[in-house]
């Protein structure tokens, strides 16, 4: 929506657990996460809601992209970059605005073959990029590899991959042009309790959204017992006047209701929703 010289758009970033399985029951639960039952409610949703830009993580497939970009027509503008399967990363954004210029930019650490991280090897993590058409204004959308074992400390295995990631995703902010402005976006696998969200806030020089928001954005009912995740999903943006947020808000925070009548979260994270004023400056 254009107000004067501030454009405010309304940003939606979330976890669609396109997984064929849950994490503490693989192999029981292979092919039981009722994929696209979840899908037609989230598409349904967001073809209804007050969304201008979608940001979806776990996109795997082409066929789940299909099936997404075809219950939600109002966002004619679907960019990723492919794999042979599907989107690269999982990342996929869903605009009513157009871009001009859309990048994928590889983390250069994302796991190993020897445990879990491997998800992140094999599905080509990175980080990816979209130009607002004729607007100063990038929208990045990354998945950052999980860390299985929920802890923290620099001495685990998996801290290796995390800082390496949030530094890339610093260094991309910081390659835009000093006038633009950033809206960062994704699963960070990086809880807010964590050294590491302080940290990367003051190498980036962003701030978050959802600052004042401290509850979990990942399911409890989805980890294994005594296993914690707490705040892993984000939009950050430039700290810049150009930019400011208007309101921040939580979506799919209930179960809901399939067509097959099961009842359940339509993913395993919270989804996250800001209205963000941004100073426009069209291009003559």
């Amino acid at each position: 929506m254009n107000g004067g010289n501030r454009l405010v758009v309304s940003v939606a970033s979330f976890n669609v657990f396109g997984a064929p399985f849950y994490g503490k029951k693989i192999l029981r639960s292979l092919f039981q996460t009722r994929i696209f039952e979840r899908f037609q409610i989230i598409a349904d949703y967001f073809s209804k809601a007050d969304v201008d830009i979608i940001t979806l993580q776990e996109v795997h497939t082409f066929r789940q992209l299909r099936f997404l970009k075809k219950r939600m027509q109002n966002f004619p503008h679907v960019i990723y970059k492919k794999l042979l399967y599907g989107p690269k990363g999982g990342v996929v954004i869903f605009s009513k605005i157009p871009f001009e210029h859309v990048a994928y930019i590889d983390f250069k650490k994302r796991g190993t073959i020897f445990n879990k991280t491997v998800v992140a090897k094999i599905g080509k993590r990175g980080i990816l990029v979209g130009k607002l058409k004729n607007s100063p204004v990038y929208i990045l959308n990354a998945h950052l590899t999980q860390n299985s074992d929920h802890d923290w400390s620099p001495q685990n295995k998996h801290i290796p991959f995390l800082v390496s990631q949030l530094k890339q995703v610093a260094q991309t902010i910081a390659s835009f042009p000093p006038k633009h402005s950033v809206i960062v976006t994704g699963d960070f696998n990086m809880p807010k309790h964590s050294i590491y969200y302080d940290w990367f806030i003051k190498l980036s020089g962003i701030k978050d959204a959802f600052d004042q928001h401290n509850s979990a954005t990942y399911h409890k009912e989805f980890l294994k017992l005594g296993d914690t995740v707490g705040r892993v999903d984000y939009i950050f943006t430039t700290k810049t006047k150009q930019i400011e947020i208007v309101k921040a808000s939580h979506i799919f925070k209930r179960k809901l209701k399939l067509v097959s009548n099961k009842i359940t979260y339509v993913s395993d994270h919270i989804g996250l929703k800001a209205n963000i004023s941004l100073q426009y400056l069209p291009r003559d």
